[in-house]
């Protein structure tokens, strides 16, 4: 028997021994805007709305030029700081010795020491200064952090945001693998249920497993009597991609 056999035969069951079916609308799961926190000049939006990208995948890119200088200066600066701290280190190991001969004083030795101490600090710092430069950089490219579904697109080409102040939205995204069915329950009901627990659902005519993540921990602030916001999250099957949100949907309670 395949899945979408046993789907169906668990509906009519359901349905059988006089389970409750809530009527509910399809949502985007946990829409997102993303941006980030740098500001800059817009060089390019390779992405627009309905676009389904890979986790990873350049949503927007900032100028970069400025940020790649001040990486390679920050680079070049971890260098010479690595090569001023071994040369400290080299120095204090010869005034030891020459101290352990008794050709210098306690006073030469701590100078030996403090210098070594002021190269190891600059290199901290100076490797500080590359992380932030290469954090910098990869500010610059607003990238899917999962795989996603792209709604809408807030910045073109040749636009200046400023980050840096108030962040605003560059690009909202939804995840591509999964859609949220949402209705309102009643307060019996709602105690019923538990995030995790799997309900049969049915969109566009087809049955499906969904699983619930909102148990109607919310009241509805729209129902004039006490009632419940339920949240079930079913997959997005890859030939359904003219679902869209607002479309009807069922949920069958058990």
């Amino acid at each position: 028997m395949t899945r979408g056999i046993t789907v169906a035969v668990l509906l009519l069951v359901a349905h059988c021994v006089g389970a409750e079916t809530l009527a509910g609308r399809l949502g985007w799961l946990t829409p997102l805007e993303v941006s980030t926190p740098r500001s800059g000049v817009v060089t390019e939006v390779p992405v627009a709305p309905g676009d389904r990208v890979a986790e990873g995948t350049v949503l927007a890119r900032l100028e970069m030029r400025g940020v790649r200088a001040r990486l390679a200066a920050a680079e070049s600066g971890l260098k010479a700081a690595q090569a001023a701290r071994e040369e400290a280190a080299r120095e204090r190991e010869r005034t030891r010795e020459l101290y352990d001969r008794t050709l210098l004083s306690d006073h030469d030795l701590q100078l030996a020491q403090i210098a070594l101490i002021e190269a190891q600090a600059a290199q901290a710092r100076a490797q500080q200064a590359l992380i932030e430069a290469q954090l910098e950089l990869d500010y610059s490219e607003l990238r899917a952090p999962f795989r996603a579904l792209v709604l809408e697109v807030g910045v073109q080409p040749g636009q200046t945001v400023a980050n840096r102040v108030i962040v605003a939205s560059m690009v909202t995204i939804t995840r591509s693998d999964a859609l949220a069915i949402r209705a309102i329950v009643g307060p019996d009901r709602a105690a019923s249920l538990a995030v995790g627990q799997t309900l049969q659902v049915r969109v566009g005519g087809r049955d499906l497993e969904g699983v619930v993540t909102e148990p109607g921990l919310r009241p509805d602030p729209d129902a004039d009597t006490l009632h419940y916001q339920l949240e079930v999250r079913v997959p997005w099957p890859a030939d359904a991609s003219a679902w869209r949100a607002g479309q009807p949907a069922e949920i069958v309670l058990p």
